[in-house]
């Protein structure tokens, strides 16, 4: 079977009429995975989640039709399968593991879930089913080197500060820098619950993200204030939003300015979150630290020749180390 499919016109249809076309669509995505630059392993599970899609198909619709194509930013593959059947009935029961309707193990849907990076039912009606798989390469090592150093007050043994680094989609990384101000007992609770709502929820633009955190919390018991900053790399795009007194400083590009943002006294809840919004700089520098950098100069770092580690590291000992809070420095350089 050779890959020649997506050189053309990137794209490759088959019906889905019997079961051997499930095994054959699915063997076909896992070689232009393989072709595309995906491991074996990641091919595989590719392989999975398109045969657990396809023979649904077969069970409860008889016929359909597979699409596979690159992803709109080429870095991953898509997988679109639509049926002719009567829709799934209940689409929330059907993504839990053990539901079943056809007398299997009712796996399917959450293997396939489980599989991929994105898994979207674009419509499930008396017309049919149409579900799209997408599967994204990982974010190349020369994209952007990241170094974290992050460590409690002195004589403390809890940090306040939490961190976040989310790769996604090929192209798109995503920091997020956490600060509890108060109520530090509840600090790995606060935390977890924004990580999760993070996670979940990266593709969003920053502002809607920063607001989410903040309206989850504040309907919580574990309501208080917190600080939040976000810094998303989108392939030639850079993404800066922060509420609080997490700052960012950006070597190079002097001209461009990111504003704090002040809290309220209880929550973090503005009626309008500031996102800057720029193109990524060639090489660039940039140094998200949890507040204790007012003044900081880029003159005495060497960005060329240290790593974005050891560049971190040397900052935070500058600069961190009489500070009676927890202290965090990330440095993303490329």
């Amino acid at each position: 079977m050779r890959p020649d499919y997506l050189q053309k016109d990137n794209l490759f249809i088959c019906e889905i009429i019997e079961e051997a076309d499930v095994y054959y669509i699915a063997g076909v995505s896992k070689v232009i995975a393989e072709h595309l630059g995906f491991l074996a392993y990641e091919s595989g599970l590719i392989f999975i989640a398109v045969s657990e899609i396809a023979m649904n198909v077969i069970r409860h619709a008889e016929r359909g039709m597979a699409t596979i194509t690159r992803t709109s930013n080429n870095k991953g593959l898509e997988i679109h399968i639509d049926d002719y059947g009567p829709g799934i009935q209940n689409l929330t029961d059907a993504m839990c593991d053990g539901y079943s309707t056809y007398g299997s193990m009712g796996m399917g849907f959450g293997a396939a879930r489980r599989s991929v990076d994105e898994l979207i039912v674009q419509k499930s009606d008396p017309s049919g089913t149409s579900i799209t798989l997408r599967k994204y390469l990982p974010v190349p090592d020369d994209f952007v080197d990241i170094g974290v150093v992050s460590l409690p007050a002195v004589d403390a043994n809890l940090n306040t500060n939490e961190h976040m680094i989310i790769e996604y989609e090929g192209d798109k990384v995503l920091v997020a820098l956490l600060k509890c101000v108060e109520q530090r007992l509840k600090t790995s609770v606060i935390t977890d619950i924004s990580k999760e709502i993070i996670k979940e929820n990266c593709r969003l633009p920053l502002e809607q993200l920063i607001e989410k955190c903040s309206c989850t919390l504040k309907a919580s018991e574990h309501a208080c204030r917190f600080e939040l900053a976000l810094l998303r790399l989108a392939g030639d795009t850079v993404e800066f939003a922060s509420l609080g007194s997490i700052g960012i400083h950006a070597h190079s590009i002097p001209q461009i300015c990111f504003s704090i943002q002040k809290e309220n006294d209880d929550l973090i809840m503005l009626e309008k979150i500031n996102v800057m919004r720029f193109s990524r700089p060639i090489p660039f520098c940039f140094i998200l630290h949890s507040g204790f950098l007012p003044y900081f100069h880029f003159s005495s770092i060497d960005q060329c020749s240290n790593s974005s580690k050891s560049i971190a590291m040397s900052i935070f000992d500058q600069y961190a180390a009489s500070h009676d809070e927890s202290d965090t420095v990330i440095v993303m350089k490329g």
